[in-house]
């Protein structure tokens, strides 16, 4: 049987990257006049303004998709030599497809950079819910610091609806106390919550027994996602309380491994400190006792009687802590000012849940994360068979019923809490495919048609 053709002579990688491009086009010149004749001129609600930067501004992601599609056929030869060189240096052994999973990832940050600087230029620079406001008094207070000065401080801080949000403000806060400005402290702290991000990423990858392919898949499909790529440096604080959630997520997974007062402790201050991040943390709450449910061994008494301690220490504990934290502090008011917003919220040009029909909502749900389903279409007895992964599948069921329940807005930062499970759930099926002699262009043209119907459904950010 002869040998297939080398990877990069495979027309399908450039046929995907074309093809990819030209939907991308197609969709966004369909929706670009119906949207702009509905809004232009009739700006009723703030966000009605940010919805037209985004429909005149679309060309820049498809730029970016047009760059990635482009860097998955350049890559494919030095990669491909890469692989041989590597299998000879270990001794006949097959290297993989890791050198063009990791250039790939490279290359989706180094563009994704400028892409999320531009899109916050286009914004008008903004600092939105007052979390710069509140790092500069941060930034005063470790200037110098007193007593009186924290009192003021938190009597300020309650009467942002944000307020209960600690640790965005605090941090930025001290970047800004270093010299930086706050824009800059603020870009500085969102790109080292990536940083974190990848690294716990990885970090979840090897208790799942990922190998270093599998590892360098799940970050591509992490980092070469468009929600994730606009949100590197843009000064929004979805990536410092996704950096908690996975941390949470890694200690709940140690804490399953094996159970022992000092990670039990570990996993508890977790929580406590991500309620802390952001209020978008709180369903973490839930995932101690589903990892107690999925992963205990022993019969279903057991298994029960585990979730209920462990729903009792790492769900009611940590939010009674936090709870009694801010109203010692007098930031009570932010936390209910925070949660009437939520619930409050029925503007329908801030969401996508439009006509109260969940199931619209759903089916955009479903397409943002579409590539996702895909890949796990092989995955289902892998998952079944591991309470990990089960617990990965139930952390991303818990954010999307979550998204629903609230009714949130269609932004696709909300979406982000969702992309780091599945990442991790698809890779092995990616790293599989990728053997196969067309599996690494089928993959890629199913990856980059994903981001470009997200582009076409992403005009509501």
């Amino acid at each position: 049987m002869p040998a297939p053709p080398p990877l990069w002579r495979r027309p399908s990688w450039w046929f995907a990257a074309a093809a990819t491009t030209a939907v991308a086009a197609a969709c966004w010149w369909a929706a670009r006049p119906a949207l702009l004749s509905h809004w232009q001129g009739h700006y009723g609600n703030w966000r009605d303004l940010y919805l037209a930067v985004r429909v005149v501004q679309a060309p820049a992601f498809l730029a970016t998709l047009a760059a990635l599609a482009l860097a998955v056929a350049l890559l494919l030869r030095p990669a491909e030599r890469l692989d041989n060189y590597l299998a000879s240096r270990r001794g006949g052994g097959d290297a993989g497809s890791q050198p063009l999973l990791w250039g790939l990832l490279a290359v989706a940050v180094i563009v994704g950079l400028p892409l999320s600087l531009a899109e916050w230029q286009r914004y008008g620079l903004p600092c939105w819910d007052g979390y710069c406001e509140r790092a500069a008094l941060w930034a005063a207070w470790f200037a110098e610091p007193s007593q009186q000065g924290l009192i003021d401080l938190f009597r300020v801080t309650s009467s942002f609806y944000t307020g209960d949000s600690l640790i965005p403000p605090i941090v930025i806060g001290a970047g800004a106390a270093l010299g930086l400005s706050l824009t800059l402290a603020f870009m500085l702290v969102d790109l080292l919550s990536w940083i974190a991000v990848a690294a716990l990423t990885v970090r979840v990858g090897r208790r799942l027994g990922l190998d270093r392919r599998g590892t360098a898949a799940a970050l591509l499909l992490l980092f070469a996602h468009l929600a994730v790529l606009r949100s590197l440096i843009f000064p929004q604080t979805d990536p410092i309380g996704l950096a908690f959630m996975m941390l949470a997520l890694d200690a709940t997974l140690a804490l399953a491994e094996r159970r022992s007062p000092r990670r039990a402790g570990w996993l508890f201050v977790t929580l406590v400190v991500g309620l802390a991040s952001k209020l978008s943390f709180a369903p973490m709450l839930a995932v101690p006792p589903l990892a107690a449910l999925l992963t205990t061994p022993g019969g279903r008494r057991r298994r029960l009687r585990r979730a209920w301690l462990d729903g009792l220490a790492f769900s009611l504990a940590p939010a009674a802590v936090w709870v009694g934290f801010l109203a010692a502090t007098g930031l009570l008011p932010a936390l209910f000012s925070a949660l009437g917003f939520v619930a409050g919220r029925d503007d329908p040009s801030a969401n996508f849940y439009a006509d109260n029909n969940p199931l619209r909502f759903l089916i955009v749900l479903a397409l943002t994360v579409q590539l996702f389903p895909l890949l796990l279409a092989g995955e289902w007895k892998r998952i079944a068979g591991d309470p990990r992964r089960r617990l990965l599948a139930a952390v991303v069921v818990l954010f999307a019923v979550a998204l629903v329940a609230l009714r949130a807005a269609f932004w696709p930062r909300y979406f982000l809490p969702l992309l780091p499970p599945l990442a991790l759930l698809a890779a092995p099926p990616l790293v599989a495919g990728s053997s196969g002699p067309y599996g690494r262009a089928l993959l890629a043209a199913a990856y980059l048609a994903a981001n470009a119907a997200f582009l076409a459904f992403g005009l509501y950010y």
